[in-house]
């Protein structure tokens, strides 16, 4: 990424969904590999991982049943005219709401800074 560049958040529920599982999948991913290391290494209770896994499957499964909402709801926000499916802008803004209200963003703060201890 350039210097100076702006992330611009997924406009739509589909979108963030579709990131924060991929975000989610691959954090479960770095968890089991440092898993399988230690228990190659002969030391699996050196570090207790267990329970954070725990937490981020259970965020995974949260994250999969907002993605089937969102998609459902794969509308941009002001993307209706009629006042009738107004109520399809209301649920995305629910489940955008949801999506941006997860706990992944913790989950992979705490994850980088166990791994910055861990190599120190």
């Amino acid at each position: 990424m350039a210097a100076g560049s702006i992330i611009t958040p997924p406009q739509t529920s589909k979108a963030l969904a579709a990131s924060l599982l991929e975000d989610c999948n691959t954090l479960l991913s770095e968890i089991t590999f440092l898993q399988s290391h230690l228990v190659a290494i002969d030391k699996p209770n050196t570090i207790e991982l267990r329970q954070f896994k725990s937490f981020v499957q259970s965020e995974l499964k949260s994250l999969n049943k907002l993605a089937e909402l969102a998609a459902k709801t794969d509308t941009p926000i002001g993307g209706y005219d009629d006042d009738d499916e107004a109520g399809q802008d209301e649920a995305e803004i629910r489940v955008l709401h949801s999506l941006r209200s997860s706990n992944l963003p913790f989950y992979s703060s705490v994850w980088n800074v166990a791994n910055t201890v861990v190599l120190v």
